[in-house]
């Protein structure tokens, strides 16, 4: 039997080398996530070390299909080993035959290729597929792989009892991060994202919420100048409700609108959508809005945008001390797994996801289950 251990920044990476090395019937045995370099235990990076093996006879017959043309040799003369010097000898040989054992247990399963033609269960395999085409990040997935492998080896698993295992998994690294409604003093609720997200009729959802369910007494600011129809159709859900709603179009009328509106127990501010990649947006809105530690900041992203362009703009965004996120039209796309990344990321839970357009109904607390459901479909 040949072992083999190798270090790669991705599990393909690992599968290249290993095939390389071992060729293309090689077993994955264990996998870890490792931090490699660094000075002084600063600016250390996370690779994946796994350890591989093939049966000494495949191996055998892998090397000499690569090796020249043989020449005739004299043959040495043999020597003659005692067999307590040979079992001496080898102290291990008791390890290695358990470990060839498995090995070949695990080849007695019927697999499929997971890339390169190093093959786990296909139990395994369509989770972990499914965890790909979700787009969750590619060292994550290489942790449930290894997981899985771990548990599969101790328990057989089945498909389902594999997304089980996942599904914990998962779970385990999201414990600290809070989800759902965060019950806060504030009396602000303001929601900021880029263009198309949906904040308006997000907020539009919250505070028929705070009026219908809660009973609480509402207005609504708005700092979006920029597109007429923003303001109207806040002014129609203003009617729909019987709350007043006020325009805030430089810094100077936050003063007065806020006093103005003192009696009120919740105020919900829209703000424009703009391309805040670019810091300067940021700044600009900054100052309309009451101070930031006094409100409640939802960052609102649309479930269709992509996770670089989200990253991109939680770049600037520093300035904010305290924010979650709403994810919106969850119903238009079938991919979920960014974010989950980007929560992860950023330690920064989600509130609220939404589903529809439809006002109040189609809005709902997030939860970490159902984000991972929609996951592991």
């Amino acid at each position: 039997m040949k072992i083999k251990k190798v270090t790669a920044n991705t599990m393909p990476e690992a599968m290249v080398l290993i095939k390389k090395e071992l060729g293309p019937h090689a077993v994955i045995l264990h996998s870890k996530t490792v931090q490699k370099g660094g000075f002084m235990g600063l600016f250390r990076k996370k690779q994946l070390e796994v350890v591989a093996a093939i049966d000494g006879e495949q191996h055998a017959s892998l090397n000499r299909n690569n090796l020249p043309e043989k020449k005739d040799v004299v043959p040495k003369p043999l020597t003659m080993t005692r067999p307590e010097e040979k079992i001496k000898a080898q102290p291990w040989k008791e390890d290695l035959d358990e470990l060839k054992n498995l090995v070949k247990e695990l080849n007695r399963q019927t697999r499929r290729p997971l890339s390169d033609n190093v093959y786990i269960p296909s139990e395994i395999e369509k989770v972990v597929n499914r965890l790909t085409e979700q787009e969750l990040d590619s060292l994550l997935i290489d942790e449930i792989t290894n997981v899985l492998i771990i548990s599969y080896k101790e328990n057989k698993l089945t498909e389902k009892e594999a997304q089980v295992v996942a599904k914990k998994y998962l779970l385990e690294k999201l414990a600290s991060i809070p989800f759902g409604e965060q019950i806060t003093n504030s009396m602000y609720t303001t929601l900021i994202g880029p263009t198309g997200a949906g904040k308006t009729t997000t907020l539009a959802k919250l505070a028929a919420k705070a009026v219908l369910q809660e009973r609480k007494k509402i207005a609504f600011l708005t700092t979006d100048t920029y597109r007429i129809a923003a303001i109207e159709q806040l002014k129609t859900y203003a009617q729909l409700l019987s709350v007043p709603v006020e325009v805030i179009y430089k810094e100077k009328d936050r003063l007065e609108v806020v006093d103005k509106l003192q009696q009120k127990d919740q105020i919900f501010i829209d703000t424009a959508g703009r391309n805040y990649r670019e810091g300067r947006y940021l700044k600009e809105l900054l100052p309309l809005l009451p101070e930031l530690g006094q409100v409640n900041a939802y960052v609102t992203f649309s479930a269709t945008g992509k996770q670089r362009d989200w990253e991109a703009m939680l770049a600037n965004f520093t300035q904010i001390p305290e924010f979650s996120f709403i994810f919106t039209k969850l119903d238009e796309t079938e991919i979920y797994g960014s974010i989950y990344n980007l929560v992860l990321k950023y330690d920064r839970g989600v509130s609220y996801i939404t589903n529809g357009q439809d006002v109040p109904d189609d809005i709902q607390p997030a939860t970490k289950e159902h984000l991972i459901d929609l996951i592991l479909g």
